[in-house]
């Protein structure tokens, strides 16, 4: 009996050093110890979680951008940038056609959406509608798939914002109607007209 009563205490004591420190409180996993800088993301169509994060002293966030696969069709893409004043006007930068954005997306068969030497000269946001002004840049895509995807996207990143809405695009502080090659930009656009 003596030998059985050692065995179990033996066995007891094997499995509060297996447990370890978190046996005695020291859970980094209760509610006290959440880190702030994570709470408070977005939630994606699919019910993910985007965060805020903290990396090596710098804020980031998370970001959904959206990128032209090589079918043509755009698909959300997530990202982290600095988190800065005018977050949602680096979220487009994020979609101008650049070497380096190449080299991000290289592994992911996606492309950039905006054409090289686009320029955001503005962007204001009030009551829900964002309004950005591009250079004249804005206007060198090569067809209408690429004009519609630039659109396309530039609302769908945007309004991944919780304080945006709706669209409404201007080239050198002007308001146009089409682009180039015809895709309506006229008035203020919202996801509701997207593929």
């Amino acid at each position: 009996m003596r030998n059985v009563l050692g065995v179990v205490l033996i066995f007891i004591i094997i499995l509060i050093i297996i447990s370890g420190c978190s046996f005695f409180g020291d859970d980094t996993d209760s509610e006290e110890n959440t880190d702030p800088s994570t709470e408070g993301g977005i939630e994606t169509d699919n019910g993910e979680m985007i965060n805020d994060i903290e990396t090596s002293g710098v804020n980031m966030r998370e970001t959904i951008f959206y990128y032209a696969n090589d079918d043509g069709h755009i698909v959300p893409y997530v990202m982290s940038i600095p988190w800065e004043e005018g977050i949602a006007r680096a979220a487009v930068n994020n979609l101008i056609d650049s070497d380096e954005l190449r080299d991000v997306l290289s592994d992911s068969g996606l492309n950039p959406v905006l054409p090289k030497g686009t320029e955001i000269l503005g962007l204001t946001i009030r009551d829900g509608l964002a309004k950005i002004d591009f250079n004249s840049n804005f206007l060198n895509f090569s067809s209408q798939k690429e004009e519609e995807n630039g659109v396309n996207s530039v609302i769908y990143t945007l309004t991944e914002f919780p304080t945006i809405d709706m669209v409404q695009f201007m080239v050198e502080g002007e308001t146009i109607e089409t682009l180039v090659f015809g895709t309506d930009v006229s008035g203020v656009l919202d996801r509701e007209g997207i593929n």
